[in-house]
């Protein structure tokens, strides 16, 4: 699975999401005071989303992978760093997509394989 954080002006980050059967999702990252949680935005026939999230997740399917990461490290990392309008971060390989559990008193209930 491939992942990738976008700065968005709604919550803390949108996540690009490349699944095991090719299909591209697309969550926000959202804080409610202690706890982070995601929210499905985007999903299905890409064919059916508007133009700029059709070219958006396309771009995001060809974009080479820049390694590995942890997906603990880096929901912590945006949350401690968020992304400044415009900012991306790179696109990387994830083994696995589920975060449920406190982090330096945040609550995490974060879960993108659903």
């Amino acid at each position: 699975m491939f992942i990738k954080a976008t700065s968005t002006r709604f919550g803390l980050a949108a996540l690009w999401v490349s699944k095991e059967d090719g299909s591209v999702e697309l969550f926000r990252l959202e804080q409610i005071g202690r706890r982070i949680i995601s929210r499905r935005v985007l999903w299905g026939d890409v064919a059916r989303w508007n133009p700029e999230a059709q070219r958006a997740a396309e771009s995001f399917k060809k974009e080479e992978a820049a390694g590995t990461a942890d997906f603990r490290e880096l929901l912590t990392v945006l949350v401690d760093q968020p992304l400044r309008k415009g900012e991306v971060t790179r696109k990387f390989k994830i083994g696995d997509t589920r975060l449920k559990g406190s982090i330096n008193g945040m609550l995490f209930d974060v879960d993108l394989l659903t």
